[in-house]
């Protein structure tokens, strides 16, 4: 379902009543990166290079096979709010 709502976006005034409840899902990630600074003092290659350090070892878990990874950067801003 997620995943439809990335693919086809979601707008105010097109409320679907075949959907009628709406998932709301946050994440706290804590890390022990030491050779790398807080995102709020990282320069853009040091937050490229963590998320591409945590991309890789999430694919080597077996448990989120079936599991996608969205950039914020490329949601809307109602996607980004929907995800807050």
């Amino acid at each position: 379902m997620f995943h439809d709502i990335l693919n086809e976006g979601l707008s105010p005034q097109k409320g679907s009543k075949s959907i009628p409840v709406t998932l709301s899902t946050r994440i706290r990630l804590a890390r022990n990166l030491r050779e790398f600074p807080f995102p709020g003092r990282a320069e853009t290659s040091q937050r490229r290079a963590v998320l591409t350090r945590c991309l890789d070892a999430m694919t080597e878990i077996k448990d989120l096979d079936s599991s996608f990874a969205v950039e914020v950067d490329d949601l809307s801003e109602l996607e980004r709010q929907i995800l807050v």
